[in-house]
Parts: C-alpha cells; structure tokens; sequence
C-alpha cells in the first residue's frame, strides 16, 4: 500500500509493506507547516456554524511522563524543542501535570521559562459527572448538521479515583 499527501508544498509520502521496519520519519518542518495550515483553516473557516479567533491545543497526562527520570528527561527536552511553537499567535497551550510540573520541567530551563509570563493555575480534578457532562457538551458542539445522534463511549464504574491534583499551564 502507498499514501501521499501534497498540500501547498509541503507532503509526505507512506509505504507499507513486509520489510518496513521504522515509522515515517517527518521533518520538523514539515509539521510546523501544517499546523500553521490548521490554525489558518481554523481561523478563516466557519466549523460547526461557528467561528474562531485561535485555537487551544490541550496535552495531559505528564504525570505518567514524570514518573521515571528517563521520561521526564524527554519532557524537558520535549518543551526546548517546541519552544518557539509555543509562541504561535493564536494558539493557547494546556498543560496537564501534577503540582510539581512547572518547578521540575519548565522552571529548569532559562529559554523555556523566559516564554511562560503567568502563575500555572492549580485545578482540583473533574468529579466524574462533571466530566461526562464537558464530553457531551463537547459532542453536542461538534456534531455535523447531518448526524442524527451519537454514540457514548461506555462508562465503566470505577472501584477508586487516584484524586491527583493537576497543575495546569
């Protein structure tokens, strides 16, 4: 199987076969180019009957990343290469993280803290009903004119909630 894709000048080719062993490989560049073509698309296009100024890119879960010192060695060094990135007019960043993220990963490098002008924001965790309730929102507001309904994922009962307070940026 072959996929390609050209948009504007910037493209991207996938083969799949038997003795493909590595994942594509693309280019930094090539990504900072096409999420500058999303955020023009966002921007100048009605999406939903609506329209928008930027755009919010939400990442969570850096709990999990800081558990071992390996992984929270790649978050640092994933917030030095996404630095300029995160300068993009337009674009407002969420990070998820527990209370000791701003100090452990972006306080320890200079570039990285220069960019970050405000106190993160320390929220208690979503209770369970409050977070079913932001997912059907969410669905309702992104629903095509020509879909009747959708389906919910399954809700499973929990036996424990973990109760992390997350620290947000």
């Amino acid at each position: 199987m072959s996929f390609g894709v050209d948009v504007l000048g910037y493209g991207g080719n996938l083969a799949v076969g038997k003795d493909l062993a590595q994942p594509l490989h693309i280019s930094l560049a090539i990504l900072e180019g096409y999420f500058q073509l999303l955020l023009d698309f966002v921007t100048s296009n009605e999406i939903g009957g609506r329209r928008y100024a930027g755009m919010i890119v939400h990442v969570n879960n850096f709990d999990v990343v800081m558990d071992n010192k390996e992984t929270k060695f790649g978050a640092v060094r994933f917030f030095n290469e996404i630095r300029d990135l995160l300068q993009t007019p337009k674009v407002y960043f969420i990070f998820l993280g527990p209370k000791n993220f701003y100090q452990d990963i972006i306080a320890t490098q200079k570039r990285v803290k220069s960019i970050f002008y405000q106190t993160p924001l320390q929220m208690k965790p979503l209770k369970k009903t409050e977070i079913v309730e932001a997912f059907d929102r969410r669905m309702r507001i992104l629903q095509s004119d020509n879909i009747g309904c959708y389906t919910k994922p399954v809700y499973l009962k929990s036996r424990g909630h973990r109760g992390l307070q997350r620290q947000v940026l």
